[in-house]
């Protein structure tokens, strides 16, 4: 191998700054033989089986140190999931119970000497299709009562 500062300059710098002419790595044997002892010292280690087996190793440790905490954290989700699913069939089923009650009373209102009950029954039952209707959109796929319905008394 040639010193590094007294070679042709393409490869190692040389201290006076000077690059032969000789067409560097690509036409002078001289370079193309630097560049190549250099290249394998700044090679990395080839890859052996016990630095596989080192590596295979410390990711199956890596592996297991991330697995179980994803497996918590989705039991946990999805726990989370269910409670909130089980709490919307709540609060769904407490919203038909209130349209019911709401239609029995529109049904049951007697006249009144400020106007027509019929008036005020139209006015409740849009206002009640209103509160059906928000109520649809909790995310159940069971449609809630609407007002005038036979089946929901």
């Amino acid at each position: 191998m040639a010193e590094r500062n007294s070679g042709h300059g393409h490869v190692y710098p040389r201290p006076d700054g000077v690059r032969m002419r000789c067409g560097g790595p690509a036409l002078c044997p001289d370079c193309a033989r630097d560049l190549a002892q250099k290249e394998a010292a700044e090679a990395p280690a080839p890859l052996t089986y016990e630095i596989a087996d080192d590596l295979i190793q410390a990711l199956d440790g890596l592996a297991d140190q991330i697995a179980m905490p994803m497996v918590m954290f989705a039991a946990k989700v999805g726990a989370q999931r269910d409670e909130a699913r089980a709490e919307l069939a709540e609060a769904r089923a407490l919203n038909n119970r209130l349209i019911r009650g709401m239609q029995s009373m529109l049904d049951a209102w007697p006249e009144t000497s400020w106007g027509s009950s019929e008036e005020a029954r139209d006015t409740a039952r849009v206002l009640l299709n209103e509160i059906a209707e928000q109520g649809a959109t909790m995310g159940s796929p069971e449609q809630p009562p609407t007002a005038g319905d036979p089946s929901a008394q």
